[in-house]
């Protein structure tokens, strides 16, 4: 058991997400470079180091493609589609002296529930721009070392077996700000299994 969570852990941490410092570099992990709304998914950038991931290829033929590509490590099957959760906080968080509220119109504070910002934001059709509460997504809270993080959220899934679709789901995300100086955590959810040693691997990064 410790050496498959070192394995899936490594594979997904070492060198990609202990790496991001900005926005940029989150977004270089899923999608290298990006996409506007009006681009074909075909013509998307190449999947990035997170999606390489999630949908591993390793020696695979061309063939075999089509029902290996959501096998991790050519072994772990991945069980439902991975997800992403954001959570964010009003501009209005925190409180801007008085000398400067002429020049700077908006203050984005630390995260707390009452601080979150929920209302809808960015295209009207898609549904990864409208909260969702923790109960609609039996989500429960995450206690990081900054803060603790509700268990809601604006919510976009990715597909269970086509690295090209969500590399293009990721760039309309990129595209239509999705992540903003509002963002204050990003979680990343995914479950895998492994027949060969009957285990599961219920993986969240934040």
């Amino acid at each position: 058991m410790y050496y498959y969570k070192t394995a899936i852990s490594n594979l997904f941490v070492k060198g990609t997400l202990d790496k991001i410092g900005e926005v940029d570099e989150l977004w270089s992990l899923d999608c290298h470079g990006g996409a506007s709304p009006d681009n074909q998914r075909h013509n998307d950038k190449k999947p990035g180091p997170l999606l390489d991931a999630l949908y591993w290829q390793g020696i695979q033929t061309a063939a075999s493609d089509d029902t290996q590509m959501a096998m991790v490590f050519e072994q772990s099957r991945l069980l439902g589609s991975p997800r992403l959760r954001m959570l964010k906080v009003h501009d209005r968080s925190c409180t801007v002296v008085k000398s400067f509220r002429r020049e700077i119109q908006g203050c984005f504070g630390p995260y707390s529930e009452s601080a979150e910002d929920r209302q809808p934001f960015g295209p009207a059709n898609s549904s990864a721009f409208i909260y969702q509460t923790a109960n609609k997504l039996e989500t429960s809270s995450y206690w990081g070392a900054v803060s603790t993080y509700g268990g809601g959220g604006f919510v976009q899934y990715l597909t269970i077996d086509d690295r090209h679709a969500s590399a293009h789901t990721i760039s309309q995300l990129k595209a239509n700000r999705w992540v903003d100086r509002g963002t204050r955590a990003i979680f990343i959810d995914f479950v895998l299994y492994n027949a060969n040693i009957n285990l599961f691997c219920i993986s969240q990064y934040v």
